[in-house]
């Protein structure tokens, strides 16, 4: 996710159908550009690996109905928020972790238990994901 200081990346948690990343934007990077760019690039990505795997069915679940493009994988205004301290920025970190514990997802016991998250990398020092940077 981080690329050449446009971003530094505190936190995420990959759902089964979102995802959620707590991000500081680097000096000269404007939202507008970052979100487009990623939402672009991951999208193509995701598109590369269901055709990789030759799985039709799931690829035709993405279909769009847009003149624009072919396929929609992310919501067409996905939420950004802007966080202003530093209380403010730990408990969006603290939900992060917690969301695949919710009671509708039940992905794990604790966070830290989750691979696809950060959680691990805050609470045992664990340095799967090299471009994650604390708060």
């Amino acid at each position: 996710m981080c690329n050449a200081g446009r971003i530094s990346t505190h936190a995420f948690v990959i759902m089964p159908n979102h995802i959620h990343v707590l991000l500081t934007l680097g000096k000269d990077e404007k939202q507008e550009s970052f979100q487009r760019d990623f939402l672009k690039f991951t999208a193509q990505q995701m598109i590369k690996r269901i055709v990789l795997l030759g799985d039709e069915k799931e690829l035709e679940t993405y279909h769009s109905t847009q003149a624009d493009r072919v396929y929609q994988i992310w919501e067409r205004r996905p939420k950004w928020k802007n966080v202003s301290n530093q209380l403010i920025l730990e408990q969006k970190k603290q939900y992060i972790h917690e969301n695949p514990l919710q009671e509708h997802w039940k992905l794990a016991d604790q966070p830290e238990d989750y691979y696809w998250s950060s959680a691990s990398f805050y609470l045992k020092n664990n340095q799967n994901f090299n471009f994650l940077s604390y708060l």
